[in-house]
């Protein structure tokens, strides 16, 4: 059994209450119960007008590293009135889900995560409201701090939140090959020269490259590896004239003053 999805697509599922259309007292969005230790994702919902958003009871992740198990991304919860998110504690012998809760950048060794996308609900009354995990095993919530409403701000003790840039997150997970050589870009340019260097490294396996693009990535792998030893405004002469003879190989008009 490999990596699965509970709800995904370009569109966003809406789970609500409609008054008169339920005769019972708790509503839940979503309910997770026992589903072992693959990777599950709850992914872009909207929950709207509940007592719980998301509520996960029994094993849902291992404990091997990396982290494997149930994970929640890119979800909004509005007037959601107790829980935004709730993992119970039951008499079941584990209540867990997946340790780091955040969008996964599988090119990083070791893997590194950047933030999950939720929103919530900021209810007010319940301790814990928009994050509790009764589960005893604690878990990394991964935020974006610029992200409207993307701060667990009542959360119990064994949530720990970590907040990330979510613009790389979002790029990182387009799965298009320009995007990946964005954001290697963005890594060289902030000098992370390694990370960027694997992110191209790892294209070819990512992509199905045609000649024209291996020959291209080849080209800015040459210049990644110039500008990671020297800085553009101060670039050498025998640096300026190997950047001139890419530019010429690819068909580019290059100059130098």
């Amino acid at each position: 059994m490999g990596d699965t999805e509970a709800a995904s697509g370009s569109n966003l599922n809406t789970l609500a209450h409609e008054a008169g259309h339920y005769n019972f007292s708790s509503t839940i969005g979503t309910l997770s119960k026992t589903l072992g230790r693959f990777n599950n994702a709850i992914r872009r919902n909207l929950y709207g007008s509940l007592v719980y958003g998301n509520v996960a009871n029994g094993q849902n992740a291992d404990f091997t590293n990396p982290p494997r198990g149930l994970y929640y991304e890119c979800n909004t919860n509005l007037g959601v009135t107790d829980f935004d998110f709730l993992i119970a504690d039951t008499p079941a012998p584990v209540d867990n889900i997946r340790r780091t809760q955040g969008l996964e950048n599988p090119e990083d060794d070791p893997i590194t995560y950047a933030a999950a996308g939720n929103r919530f609900s900021y209810a007010p009354g319940f301790t814990g409201s928009d994050f509790t995990n009764d589960g005893g095993f604690n878990i990394e919530y991964y935020f974006d701090p610029m992200g409207a409403n993307e701060e667990p701000m009542d959360i119990s003790s064994a949530v720990t939140p970590i907040d990330q840039d979510s613009l790389y997150a979002w790029i990182g997970n387009l799965d298009h090959y320009e995007a990946d050589l964005w954001l290697a870009g963005e890594y060289l340019a902030k000098g992370e020269t390694a990370r960027a260097f694997l992110v191209l490294d790892n294209a070819p396996s990512r992509f199905s490259l045609t000649e024209e693009e291996t020959d291209d990535l080849n080209d800015i792998r040459d210049i990644f590896t110039i500008l990671a030893e020297e800085a553009v405004h101060e670039l050498e002469a025998d640096a300026i004239e190997d950047l001139e003879a890419i530019a010429e190989t690819a068909g580019i008009y290059a100059f130098s003053k």
